[in-house]
């Protein structure tokens, strides 16, 4: 009696997961595919996430912005797309049983829709609470420190080339048509020291003490040993109003949340 009861306690449970759906629907699921590129220069978008629906985990896009969402459940979805300094870009689209469907997905700089209009402006004003902390934390004089002004110091670089010529101990690692940033100074041992995830190492990411980088108070990579590396270059140095870096012994409770900032932390904070 006991497992009989149990095989129909089993039984209907595949069906509710059957009738439920979901975004990804297994054999009779469809797939979708496309390429990211950026407003008015069409160059492909290196690492963007892409996810259907709600879906908690997505792909991202390779090194010449495409991607591929497959088992992708018959019926309307909304396809997201989503990169940092970038306008989250939508898509309602509705899939037939093993359909595949290709998009073209554009997405906006930021700082392409803010005012930049600064011909009257004061000196910088720390007005966002954010930044107001971050002015705080550098009067201490733990860490290093830039500003908007350095970004525009150096016009036409690189975040990752300002970074490097910028803050002693920080390193450019570059892989694929990626760039992720590394310290020389890290507390991990060199037999634990991250590569990233499965498509990082294809794409030939070398172990290193790699930084835990934070935008805008939200973690984009924590250190973790198999964790996805964070392509620094998604991030226009135009739209960055505020950069502080920490070594680990320097790193802020408050910015060094899982415990496991190893290799230092990188805080950016984006104009808004």
């Amino acid at each position: 009696m006991a497992a009989a009861l149990v095989g129909l306690v089993l039984l209907a449970c595949q069906q509710a997961a059957a009738q439920s759906g979901g975004a990804f629907g297994g054999a009779s699921g469809g797939a979708v595919r496309g390429r990211v590129v950026l407003e008015g220069t069409g160059r492909p978008l290196t690492a963007a996430t892409v996810a259907i629906g709600n879906a908690s985990v997505g792909v991202r896009t390779d090194s010449l912005g495409q991607f591929v969402l497959r088992d992708v459940a018959p019926g309307p979805h909304v396809l997201t797309v989503q990169a940092v300094g970038y306008a989250v870009f939508r898509q309602s689209l509705v899939l037939r049983a093993g359909e595949s469907v290709d998009v073209e997905v554009v997405l906006t700089a930021l700082s392409n829709v803010l005012d930049t209009v600064r011909t009257n402006a004061a000196p910088t004003v720390l007005r966002d609470m954010n930044l107001v902390e971050f002015d705080d934390r550098r009067t201490m004089g733990l860490g290093r420190f830039l500003t908007a002004e350095d970004m525009d110091a150096r016009p036409g670089s690189s975040l990752a080339g300002i970074l490097r010529t910028k803050v002693p101990g920080l390193t450019v690692v570059r892989y694929g048509s990626n760039t992720a940033l590394a310290s020389s100074r890290g507390a991990t041992s060199k037999t634990q020291l991250p590569a990233g995830d499965d498509f990082d190492r294809a794409q030939g990411a070398p172990p290193r003490c790699y930084v835990q980088i934070l935008v805008d108070n939200l973690s984009r990579y924590g250190s973790g040993q198999t964790e996805s590396l964070y392509n620094i270059d998604n991030i226009d140095p135009t739209s960055v109003s505020a950069v502080e870096y920490y070594t680990v012994s320097q790193t802020p409770p408050q910015f060094n949340r899982r415990g496991n900032a190893a290799c230092g932390t990188l805080v950016i904070w984006l104009k808004q």
